[in-house]
């Protein structure tokens, strides 16, 4: 009973999810999102059918190889347009993911192929199958399940990799990364995999260790979560780099002068030393770093230069990131706050640029190696 309800809840969240993101106007693909519900909510109709009669079963078992290897591809793809630089659209690359799904649905058309009673034998019975149809069958639906394993694994390995490198690229467009490390985007992907794992171990060692929790139910409470996590953050995740879209549009009204004066694909020392003095300026004259929220593109605006020079300049000239020189000069004028003023942390926090008090506490604590509390009662001025 409680697998059917966990099945039902799963299917419930993920189709009620993918209404509500429906519902939702936004700047962005959601595609791949919607694809990943669906097919999480495919998959959780397993206990309901599994416990009709045998052509519910077997319609299944034939469909689970194609939503197996469909499920890894779609992660992949969504995580892609979380990820991605630009508004995420498909791109002819993204037409190597479809393999894997011509594989399972190839395995999907030999299974329902298969006559009742070779399916039955196949699955449910104890005798080994007997016709060479079967056989090949058999052989590879093994196959091809060890091939997803390893994709699997290779799947979720990108999705790491992929994020490990998104949050560099965060760093030198945005002066706070908060709601954009995805780190519950590896936590799913990771999840697929135990979820694997624990689906291998309850199909081989259940009646041995069922009184550990070892059984249907404890693999459906884990699929539970694992859908319950995909729809919470799902509906509210945007795009890490969202802001930069119409940001990306609204760069090709750069001023005249600054498109003459950028033209070249290369800067020379000139150009960067120029740039580097409007930096100087819009943070000890503009104040720039006060502006809540505050990323490339706006900078790149107020100073007039493509955002791509200040990140060259940035690197090149100044070797910093656009997370690290803003952040830097809102320490230094949180600093001065807290040794003159009688001004909450958080208060502080708000006045020099940060959203959140726990996004000031860590950059804070990186810049001086002290909270900003123990920074207080030490009244020593360090910014020098």
């Amino acid at each position: 009973m409680f697998e059917l309800i966990s099945a039902s809840m799963a299917i419930g969240i993920a189709l009620f999810t993918a209404l509500l993101l429906h519902l939702q106007s936004a700047p962005y693909a959601r595609t791949p999102i919607f694809s990943l519900l669906l097919i999480l909510a495919a998959i959780a109709t397993g206990p309901l059918l599994m416990a009709g009669e045998f052509d519910y079963q077997r319609l299944y078992i034939s469909l689970l190889p194609s939503l197996f290897f469909v499920l890894l591809p779609s992660m992949w793809l969504y995580h892609d347009s979380l990820v991605c630089p630009h508004a995420w659209r498909w791109r002819p690359a993204f037409w190597l993911h479809i393999v894997p799904v011509i594989i399972g649905v190839t395995l999907s058309v030999l299974l329902w192929t298969l006559p009742n009673s070779e399916f039955e034998q196949m699955f449910f019975g104890a005798k080994p199958v007997t016709s060479s149809y079967t056989q090949f069958v058999a052989r590879f639906f093994f196959i091809a399940m060890c091939f997803w394993c390893l994709m699997s694994l290779a799947y979720v390995g990108a999705i790491i990799l992929k994020t490990v490198t998104y949050r560099r690229a965060l760093k030198h467009a945005f002066a706070e990364d908060d709601g954009k490390t995805l780190a519950w985007v590896n936590f799913v992907a990771g999840a697929f995999v135990v979820l694997w794992l624990y689906a291998l171990l309850v199909l081989l060692f259940e009646e041995r260790f069922i009184h550990v929790g070892l059984s249907p139910a404890g693999l459906m409470a884990l699929y539970l979560a694992v859908t319950i996590t995909v729809g919470i953050f799902g509906l509210r995740q945007q795009p890490g780099f969202v802001e930069m879209f119409e940001a990306d549009k609204d760069e090709s009204d750069l001023q005249p002068t600054a498109k003459e004066t950028y033209s070249r694909s290369a800067l020379n020392d000139e150009d960067i030393k120029r740039i580097a003095n409007k930096l100087n300026t819009a943070i000890e004259i503009d104040r720039v770093h006060l502006v809540a929220g505050l990323h490339l593109a706006q900078l790149a605006k107020h100073i007039d230069v493509p955002s791509q020079y200040i990140s060259q300049t940035l690197s090149q000239h100044l070797h910093t990131t656009f997370f690290d020189l803003i952040n830097e000069a809102r320490i230094n004028d949180a600093k001065q706050q807290l040794l003159t003023s009688n001004k909450s942390v958080l208060d502080i926090a708000l006045a020099v640029g940060f959203n959140a008090r726990s996004s000031f506490y860590k950059a804070f604590k990186s810049c001086t190696g002290l909270t900003p509390t123990e920074y207080r009662k030490s009244g020593i001025d360090t910014r020098h």
